[in-house]
């Protein structure tokens, strides 16, 4: 969900065709920020004029399933542009499908946000006989879609016997992205647990959950062998804020010999960075990171400053997109299509 091969999937397939009435209202939203640009206009063309365009559309989710490699966006952006015409066959392949047909599909309602395909979701996460992936893959999908009829479903959940420490992070972090505010004390509980990944995916959440979790086990993990825990601790030290936290992040963002630990550790600084900022300062910001690429802040951390920049981020935008610098029209492309709704920063989870 944070590489920058795959954002471009996400953002261009958001801006799919919407039709149902439940997103008419994101649609009028995609319309005010895609606005004229003849170029994404072309684009959709082009992608529906093309084989996956034109294909019946079961065989072109049978495709998604079994395609690997370049080609695997370009059927993602034909299915997002055909979503309400392929969502009987996707049903389907949540019902019957198997691990990996389950995952792309998952994948594809995480781009696309059929909020229609919940019911089916709930039934792959209560189940005890499906793949843990399968479960994983729904879990992000739920937090995706924002579907908060999810929430007391997935504290029930929480803690279940049989269910491994990967979904339970998965779970603390999609009830912390639905805002499941009941779930607080439950999470509570998870805060000194163990396992640290575990522990640390707690803490975030409890402070995306309006808590203040103290951070000392946080600055505790900068010292851990392990870069994916001081990873997961860069990323829950953006939630909880404070002076030491910066402090701390500014280290590992210059020195972690890991490059994606040096990432989340940039990302954490721009989330703490643009939070005390008004609408003109943050696209101040939104600028000075487009027009330096390569600074490499992760683009799901761009999208999310562009929609809380409001109008002035949209004239920084369309400033971009004009502009010769072949890196900064890119970024600017994928943005003038993100719908007014767009993701927020805990996408990162």
């Amino acid at each position: 969900m944070k590489h920058i091969f795959l954002f471009s999937v996400i953002v261009l397939v958001i801006s799919a065709g919407l039709v149902t009435a439940a997103e008419q209202d994101s649609a009028i939203k995609q319309d005010i920020w895609a606005g004229e640009v003849t170029e994404v206009i072309e684009l959709r063309k082009s992608i529906l004029d093309g084989q996956h365009g034109k294909k019946p559309i079961r065989e072109v989710v049978d495709t998604l399933i079994s395609t690997e490699g370049p080609e695997l966006q370009d059927v993602y952006l034909a299915l997002a542009l055909r979503k309400q015409e392929s969502l009987p066959a996707i049903l389907d392949k949540l019902k019957t499908g198997g691990p990996a047909a389950k995952r792309k599909i998952t994948k594809l309602i995480r781009y696309t946000g059929l909020a229609e395909t919940s019911p089916a979701l709930l039934e792959i996460i209560l189940s005890d006989n499906e793949h843990e992936l399968s479960r994983i893959g729904a879990l992000y999908a739920l937090g995706a879609i924002g579907d908060k009829s999810a929430g007391p479903v997935i504290a029930l959940l929480l803690g279940r016997s049989g269910r491994g420490k990967t979904e339970t992070r998965i779970m603390i972090a999609t009830l912390a992205r639905l805002n499941y505010q009941q779930a607080v004390p439950k999470i509570r509980q998870y805060s000194d647990d163990k396992d640290p990944l575990v522990r640390i995916f707690a803490i975030r959440a409890l402070a995306d959950l309006g808590e203040k979790p103290p951070i000392d086990f946080l600055l505790e993990s900068f010292d851990s062998e392990d870069f994916v825990i001081r990873e997961a601790a860069c990323g829950a030290l953006g939630s909880c804020g404070g002076a030491e936290s910066i402090t701390r992040l500014t280290e590992l963002a210059q020195r972690d010999p890991i490059g994606s630990v040096r990432e989340e550790a940039q990302v954490s600084l721009l989330r703490l960075q643009a939070a005390g900022m008004n609408e003109l300062e943050r696209s101040k910001l939104l600028e000075a990171l487009i027009g330096q690429p390569e600074k490499k802040v992760r683009a799901w951390a761009i999208c999310s400053l562009a929609v809380e920049c409001g109008n002035p981020g949209k004239a920084v935008l369309r400033k971009a997109f004009t502009t010769e610098k072949k890196e900064s029209r890119r970024i600017a492309f994928y943005l003038l299509v993100l719908p007014g709704a767009g993701p927020n920063f805990r996408g990162g989870y």
